[in-house]
């Protein structure tokens, strides 16, 4: 009995990791969405906040930290 539920257990926060994770990654996603369509149209200052809002969601997305170099580089 003590390992079905162990088994239940574990199922339940193996699942709530994944849902985690993917949230993490739609945020990541929405956030340089929004950050790239800023420097797009020239709104520098808003560009990196997103972009950097994109990148605490994605830490180690190469395109976002490329992204966000190029709007601190437009924004001077």
């Amino acid at each position: 009995m003590l390992s079905v539920i162990a088994l239940v257990f574990f199922v339940l926060v193996t699942v709530l990791s994944h849902v985690y994770h993917n949230q993490q990654q739609t945020l990541g996603v929405r956030w340089f969405g929004r950050g790239a369509g800023e420097l797009q149209s020239g709104n520098l200052k808003q560009a990196v906040s997103d972009l950097r809002a994109a990148l605490m969601y994605s830490p180690n997305n190469y395109l976002y930290e490329l992204k966000l170099s190029q709007a601190l580089v437009a924004e001077g």
